[in-house]
């Protein structure tokens, strides 16, 4: 009782189910959650596409979707076998790997961070060399952010531990109205929490690392008793995934319109609907936006080794990982044929085709 209490209280309450009339026999209900209990358009991909398509329930999975808090609360689920696979930042994946959390990354989702590191256009704030001396707001001491922002430091000549001080101000309009009130001089957000800010009115500059563009964001964390149990199932999981991104990135507007039937809560208020489709566009382009393939990729999911060793390097340097941790046990590329097993041309024309 103790256990399923606390599995409640971690994970939204809404959750959205596509349950197939003929679902496979000896695969139980699959759980799978985005790492947050705001369910937004941003994270359509692997909520209201591939469950609206009915991706998953053509697999013949059962697969329920659920807004987990935070990468933390996702390990902690994965661990103890209430979740199935959840999207997890990749720096949470290398520690949780280090400290034997038994999932493994078996799909890239994000193929760039989604921090956003923002300041007011007010403040004059341009470049990440002005954070010296400055307040910069994040959700927690404990989130991976803090771990970002002082490498991006360290990286021009900053000190991390000196020159800066980290407050805690939350996530989402707490966070946006420290920054206004001047609490903070910056704000580390999510990119949808961050373009949600945008929609309110606030306007901000971008401080974007240049290491950014070498890192992967999110990956696809499943349980390896499951993977080693279900193979064919992850597969199909994935391909259901990879599906709804080819599909986002065909039709957003359709996306939109069906995230809303949805998730209600998700629409913007107000009556004025090209308004509303802006809003959900901006929130939509910030995450989607990073999940596309990069020149010379060709394979949605598939795990660079050298994205992952990047980010492992960082946080040895910091601290956060023994220098001996191999980035290679975090991920395998058994499923990567099996997510891209489909064809690409034949969803665009679905998207494109859709009454959404």
């Amino acid at each position: 009782m103790i256990r399923m209490a606390l599995f409640v209280a971690a994970v939204a309450v809404a959750m959205v189910t596509g349950t197939p009339a003929g679902r496979a026999a000896d695969v139980p209900q699959i759980v799978i959650g985005p790492t947050t209990i705001d369910i937004s358009i941003g994270h359509a991909g692997i909520s209201s596409i591939p469950l609206g398509m009915g991706y998953w329930r053509e697999e013949g999975l059962d697969v329920k979707v659920i807004g987990i808090t935070n990468s933390t609360v996702a390990m902690q689920q994965l661990t103890a076998g209430n979740v199935t696979c959840a999207s997890i930042t990749a720096d949470s994946s290398l520690h949780a790997r280090a400290k034997g959390v038994p999932a493994k990354a078996v799909y890239t989702y994000a193929r760039e961070p989604i921090t956003r590191i923002v300041t007011l256009k007010s403040s004059g704030i341009t470049k990440l060399e002005q954070l010296k001396g400055k307040k910069i707001g994040v959700m927690s001491m404990a989130d991976g952010s803090v771990f970002i922002v002082r490498h991006a430091a360290s990286d021009i000549g900053l000190d991390p531990m000196k020159d800066f001080t980290f407050v805690g101000v939350g996530t989402g309009a707490q966070a946006a109205l420290a920054l206004q009130r001047g609490d903070v001089q910056v704000w580390v957000g999510w990119d949808t929490v961050v373009a949600s800010a945008e929609n309110r009115g606030m306007e901000f500059s971008l401080l974007r690392p240049a290491y950014f563009d070498k890192m992967l964001g999110n990956a696809i964390l499943c349980r390896e008793d499951f993977i080693k149990q279900y193979p064919e199932a992850v597969g199909k999981v994935l391909r259901g995934i990879s599906k709804a991104t080819v599909f986002g990135l065909a039709n957003p507007e359709a996306v939109i319109r069906n995230h809303w039937k949805m998730y209600p809560g998700t629409k913007p208020q107000g009556t004025d609907e090209s308004k509303m489709m802006a809003e959900s566009l901006r929130i939509f382009n910030s995450r989607f936006d990073g999940l596309k393939l990069r020149p010379g990729q060709a394979r949605w999911g598939e795990n660079v080794l050298g994205e992952w060793a990047g980010i492992a390097t960082i946080a040895k340097q910091s601290g956060q990982l023994p220098d001996s941790f191999d980035p290679g046990t975090v991920y395998t590329n058994d499923f990567v044929d099996a997510a891209n097993s489909f064809d690409r041309a034949a969803v665009v024309r679905q998207a494109k085709d859709s009454k959404w």
